[in-house]
């Protein structure tokens, strides 16, 4: 819709109109800010740990083929895994069925510290 004109006025002088400037933004950018590289406590092979509100103790730690970065590998006491320590027809650990399961380092802590 057109922007409605103020009538003419004869005998006045016309000003020219000057473009509005706008003052320039920042760019817009869909990057997300970096992540600091905090270190992440990685338990040991043997070591007792709490995940998910269950005690179970660690039998691997490292890479993996069904997910990025280091998984912790863990034998949960009294059974509530998801396996046996293999997953996808790897073999990573060894444990009783439904006793296996893994998790990201973050995800568990120590028994000690809970």
């Amino acid at each position: 819709m057109p922007k409605p004109s103020l009538p003419k006025m004869p005998g006045l002088p016309t000003v020219p109109r000057t473009p509005a400037v706008r003052a320039p933004s920042a760019p817009r950018t869909t990057e997300k800010p970096p992540v600091p590289n905090v270190p992440v406590w990685v338990p040991s092979v043997g070591e007792e740990v709490e995940w998910n509100g269950k005690v179970g103790t660690v039998r691997f730690v490292g890479k993996v083929r069904f997910g990025d970065g280091n998984w912790v590998g863990l034998e949960l006491h009294g059974g509530g895994g998801m396996h046996d320590g293999t997953v996808l027809g790897t073999e990573y650990f060894s444990c009783q069925p439904g006793s296996g399961v893994f998790a990201q380092p973050a995800q568990i802590k120590s028994v000690a510290a809970a």
